[in-house]
């Protein structure tokens, strides 16, 4: 089989009686995601003529998607495009369906690392988010922090408690030596104490 002009026909070699002949065999097909008139929010994928398809796009701009597209739905510009409902992230299962931050489109289902969960549509991890602990809406108190999926007022000997959190005082440069200490742009938080560092060498 060979190809004439742009791609449009294939022309097929038939042997006959010792001779070949050359036909002309019909246009090639190509996926389209059109939009139809009048359903602007009912994108669909049709298979079409490359004559037609290049027709579509001129004309209705519709998309014209790889020979192995599944899908199609509309850009958030409004535009028609090609997609894969199965892992697109921000048409997942079905056009429109985003995942929240975090989460990835597996399958058709939005779904999040091996730590986390999904919450009001954003990956967490219940094991250490005080808003989530241990599960959705799950808040933990002032004063506590989220250790383990459950809500706890105590640290580590080394840490203390800062607006919910264990911190490091020795080491956090936001809160040296004591919640709310904050170091300047140029300094470091060495043994509790904000310090101006230089490179080494200096």
């Amino acid at each position: 089989m060979r190809l004439i002009g742009p791609a449009l026909f294939a022309v097929v070699s038939v042997l006959v009686g010792g001779m070949t002949i050359a036909s002309a065999a019909t246009p090639s097909k190509v996926p389209v995601c059109h939009v139809p008139a009048g359903s602007h929010a009912h994108p669909r994928l049709i298979v079409i003529g490359e004559t037609a398809a290049a027709r579509h796009a001129r004309f209705h701009n519709d998309a014209i998607c790889p020979d192995d597209a599944t899908d199609c739905c509309l850009s958030d510009s409004g535009a028609s495009m090609c997609t894969d409902l199965q892992n697109d992230s921000s048409n997942c299962g079905e056009c429109g369906v985003m995942c929240g931050v975090g989460a990835t489109c597996v399958s058709g289902r939005c779904a999040c690392g091996p730590k986390a969960i999904v919450c009001n549509g954003v990956c967490v991890e219940p094991a250490i988010d005080r808003e989530n602990c241990g599960d959705c809406d799950v808040m933990c108190g002032d004063e506590q922090a989220c250790v383990a999926g459950q809500c706890v007022t105590a640290c580590l000997p080394e840490e203390i408690l800062c607006n919910g959190v264990c911190i490091d005082p020795e080491t956090d440069a936001g809160n040296c030596g004591d919640c709310g200490v904050l170091c300047g742009v140029d300094q470091d938080c060495v043994g509790g104490i904000c310090l101006v560092t230089c490179p080494s060498g200096e």
